[in-house]
């Protein structure tokens, strides 16, 4: 409930189109890990086509892992096991809780993995 939210103080929330489909979170591109993989919203006209978001496709592919780009709408939240944010400003980002559930993200092997790779590469960059 919204007196919930306000007394919990939610960090983030999820977009939603004019039809419904998940988008992006309020300032950052969304990835979910499913039995399947990785997947995130397609670009569209509002899905921000963030430099981060391609870096973490990019590295992905590379490890073999399955990226599903697709619609991706709230009745399918119940199936994923993780998520997380990527930005510039704050780089990958795992996600705790969608709404009271809880998510382990930071521990499920694949963010881990990515999140590796991901900071070998910007880490690698900003220190030459």
């Amino acid at each position: 409930s919204q007196a919930v939210a306000r007394e919990k103080g939610p960090g983030d929330g999820l977009m939603l189109d004019r039809s419904g489909r998940i988008t992006e979170a309020s300032a950052a591109n969304v990835f979910f890990i499913d039995d399947d993989g990785l997947m995130t919203p397609h670009l569209g006209l509002d899905v921000f086509p963030g430099v981060t978001r391609r870096l973490v496709l990019q590295i992905a592919a590379s490890l073999g892992m399955p990226i599903r780009e697709r619609d991706i709408t709230v009745d399918m939240l119940p199936r994923i096991h993780g998520a997380f944010l990527c930005s510039t400003l704050s780089e990958l980002r795992p996600i705790g809780h969608l709404g009271s559930r809880f998510l382990g993200t930071s521990e499920t092997a694949l963010f881990r993995k990515i999140l590796d790779d991901f900071r070998s590469i910007t880490h690698e960059a900003t220190s030459k």
